[in-house]
């Protein structure tokens, strides 16, 4: 909601960096063991970051 809120560049750096944050959640439990089973967690800590990343690289290259 917050994303939504703020609009625009903003909102969109928000929500890369929720991607990101996100994948770091992941990693905590890939490496606990715990919650989710630990393929789970690494399979969505990729995607995670492989999106995080991409919104970072498509806001730094558009105008």
């Amino acid at each position: 909601m917050a994303a939504v809120t703020l609009g625009g560049d903003t909102g969109r750096w928000l929500v890369a960096l929720g991607w990101l944050a996100h994948a770091g959640w992941d990693a905590v439990h890939h490496r606990r063991d715990e919650v989710v089973p630990r393929g789970y967690a690494e399979w969505c800590g990729i995607l995670d970051t492989a999106l995080g990343v991409t919104m970072i690289l498509f806001l730094l290259t558009t105008p």
